[in-house]
């Protein structure tokens, strides 16, 4: 399992730096078109902003976005960390990652049908040992990524039940 989520990207030169969604208030945030973190900018913006709203601007790409973000039509890309990563690293490092953690996180891992424990506990066991270790740790990085906790994880199984 890993943990995935938002991050914010804004270019490598900009002294705007935000950490967290409250951040954002009266910036123009590129979003992919339909991510899941558009209502909950929308939450943030309505909860937090008052008269000094975030600007959503959907893209039907990433790519599109971070585009966006190096024309300037753009002050700050909210996508998904990985994604997030890949576009700092696809731009020669024009682009820097300002968040410290990752938001709206989300448990991701292998689904297994329902029932079969067998399977589970077998994928369970030789993933185990894994976790720990440090070319795990080192994709984990590589990627913007995070190890979910046990409490995450118990969290995710039982929603999916």
């Amino acid at each position: 399992m890993q943990r995935t989520g938002g991050s914010l990207t804004v270019p490598s030169d900009d002294t705007f730096e935000p950490r967290k969604p409250e951040d954002l208030c009266g910036k123009r945030v590129a979003n992919l078109k339909g991510a899941a973190w558009v209502p909950e900018l929308q939450k943030v913006s309505q909860a937090k902003c008052g008269s000094n709203p975030i600007d959503v601007k959907e893209f039907a790409t990433s790519a599109e976005a971070a585009q966006a973000l190096l024309s300037r039509g753009a002050d700050v890309v909210f996508d998904d960390a990985g994604v997030s990563k890949a576009a700092v690293v696809a731009s020669g490092d024009r682009l820097k990652i300002t968040s410290t953690e990752i938001l709206f996180p989300v448990v991701m891992g292998l689904a297994v049908k329902k029932g079969n424990d067998e399977l589970f506990n077998r994928l369970k066991e030789a993933f185990e040992p894994l976790k720990n270790s440090d070319e795990y740790k080192a994709i984990l990085a590589k990627y913007n990524l995070a190890l979910p906790t046990d409490a995450e994880v118990a969290a995710a199984l039982v929603e999916s039940n």
